[in-house]
């Protein structure tokens, strides 16, 4: 049995210098060791890359080179980190390795079940049978037994040929079996007949036969299926694979521009246009390619910091409040820091600097948004105290004219104050009615009366004897007296009715002078609590307006 097309598939034209496997459980560290040989042999090749640009006269030749330096730098430190697990190493440099990880992934997939959307495929129900072979079949698989595995396999594959796990495994054992043309046969049955296949699945074995097609030599279908799997699911990398593959199917424009979105979309990929073994024939068209990014980014964030910076300048001079002076001042110092990394940058430090600068330009923004609010709050919380105030000053006149009409109220109707005014009236008639004169009844009645009888009666003779002379009527005493207390009840009736009356108006007058001043009242509280709602929303803006801001902050770094 030869590796051959195993190995293309897996790292295509790549001299990975692999140890031999190792002999631990599932044969982990013999993958992590292909993976640590084929990362370090990526690092020689970039370095390779980096001293010929440095040689040559390549626009942009600084960027490229420190952008190599950067790649290096990151892949040195996962390979450093990557003895942990397979699944770490995996994750540590998956999308930065010229390599093809699907089989590998697979592998993980099914004994360490990474992927949910892949193990609901492999949840498909089985009978017992069924799932004991492909229990047995994956164990041996994975532990490299490739012969036991598809001899079990291959009687699941009798049981069910529409399987998709038994599918699949059979092409990858296939390929470890240098049978490219099962492999395939395999995979066009996984595309085509498992039913239902989620879009996940069926992008992968797409993917998978683009790769076997790519181990032949055949670019026109691995360029087919690559694209056919790109509709389905999509990420950088593959689309990065799927424009080199355009190259080598000698469609170089479409794989140049492939390429470039797949870098603009995962700077991280930068390097590996310039490293990646199937692209020899395009060095010079990547290197121009990569020149145009880097010049175009760093064009791009010395526009922004510009742009920033006039629009820091700007909302500087407009803010009032300290909290949004130390927000400025932070930002500031970042705008200061970016400055700097981009006088002597790389094409992933433009990025990434762009990125923040545009980051930035928001928080100037919500800053001044901010500054707003707090000024709209401080006049709102100005209106409410004068609010408050006022409601206060209505409250206590409403207070003091309810106590007004009431003192008023009682006062009229106090019997001291109805008998003084009474007992007034009489003593001030007694001495002020004549004795002689046009009512000589009267007077010599009142005078005779004398003390305090005469004062206390004086309405029976007042109305009663001035009608009865008015009418020419002279009486006897015993007349007299019967006028007198007719007199007394016409009068008591007219000074009751008098007093009541005057109650009344003056409780009439308190309660509207209260009405009037409980409107007065109401108007001012509905003010009030319309400005401490708006207060309160103000306030509200401000925590989320702050809150958008510090998240902005923390995601620029």
């Amino acid at each position: 049995m030869t590796a051959n097309t195993i190995q293309k598939y897996q790292f295509g034209n790549w001299d990975s210098r692999l140890g031999p496997p190792g002999d631990f459980f599932y044969g982990i560290p013999a993958r992590q060791r292909e993976l640590i040989a084929l990362t370090r042999e990526q690092i020689r090749a970039q370095n390779e890359a980096s001293q010929r640009i440095q040689n040559s006269n390549a626009e942009a030749a600084d960027m490229l080179v420190r952008e190599i330096e950067r790649g290096n730098n990151s892949l040195s430190e996962a390979i450093a980190s990557a003895g942990a697990s397979l699944e770490y190493t995996i994750g540590q440099v998956g999308d930065r390795v010229c390599a093809e990880l699907s089989e590998i992934q697979w592998e993980l997939q099914q004994q360490l079940e990474i992927s949910r959307q892949i193990l609901e495929v492999l949840r498909k129900p089985r009978n017992t049978q069924s799932q004991e072979l492909v229990r047995q079949g994956v164990r041996n698989y994975v532990n490299g037994k490739y012969q036991e595995a598809e001899d079990r396999f291959l009687r699941a594959h009798e049981l069910d040929n529409t399987d998709y796990q038994v599918l699949v495994n059979l092409s990858y054992i296939a390929l470890h079996k240098d049978n490219p043309n099962a492999a395939i046969g395999y995979l066009k049955d996984a595309v085509t007949l498992p039913d239902p296949l989620d879009s996940a699945a069926k992008a992968d074995a797409l993917w998978s036969l683009a790769r076997v097609y790519y181990t032949q030599d055949n670019f026109a279908e691995c360029v087919r299926y690559a694209k056919e799997s790109l509709s389905y699911s999509s990420s950088p990398k593959k689309k990065f694979q799927t424009g080199v593959y355009e190259v080598l199917a000698r469609d170089q424009e479409a794989g140049m521009n492939r390429i470039m979105k797949a870098i603009q979309e995962d700077y991280r990929l930068f390097a590996l246009a310039l490293a990646e073994p199937d692209l020899t024939r395009a060095r010079s068209a990547i290197e121009n390619m990569l020149a145009k990014l880097s010049l175009d980014a760093l064009a791009k964030s010395k526009k922004l910091l510009a742009l920033v910076k006039s629009q820091l300048k700007e909302a500087s001079g407009k803010i009032s409040y300290e909290d949004c002076r130390r927000i400025i001042d932070s930002v500031q110092e970042r705008v200061h820091g970016i400055e700097k990394v981009i006088t002597n940058s790389s094409y992933s430090v433009c990025v990434l600097a762009a990125s923040n600068l545009q980051v930035l330009n928001t928080v100037i923004s919500e800053i001044g948004n901010l500054n707003d609010l707090y000024a709209r709050d401080t006049v709102l919380d100005g209106n409410y105290s004068a609010a408050q105030l006022k409601l206060k000053d209505q409250q206590s006149r409403s207070e003091a004219a309810a106590q007004s009409a009431s003192a008023m109220s009682e006062l009229l109707s106090s019997p001291l104050i109805i008998i003084a005014t009474y007992i007034g009236l009489g003593v001030l008639l007694h001495f002020m009615i004549p004795k002689k004169g046009p009512f000589p009844d009267v007077g010599g009645f009142m005078g005779n009366l004398g003390g305090p009888i005469g004062f206390l009666f004086w309405p029976l003779p007042f109305v009663v004897l001035v009608f009865l002379n008015l009418l020419g009527l002279v009486l006897s005493p015993k007349e007299a007296s019967l006028g007198w207390a007719f007199g007394f009840c016409i009068v008591a009736g007219i000074a009751i009715y008098a007093i009541t009356r005057s109650i009344a108006s003056a409780k009439e007058a308190g309660r509207s002078r209260s009405q009037k001043i409980g409107v007065s009242v109401e108007t001012v509280m509905r003010q009030a609590d319309g400005i401490r709602t708006e207060m309160t929303e103000t306030r509200e803006k401000i925590s989320r307006t702050r809150t958008k801001i510090d998240e902005l902050l923390s995601k620029n770094g």
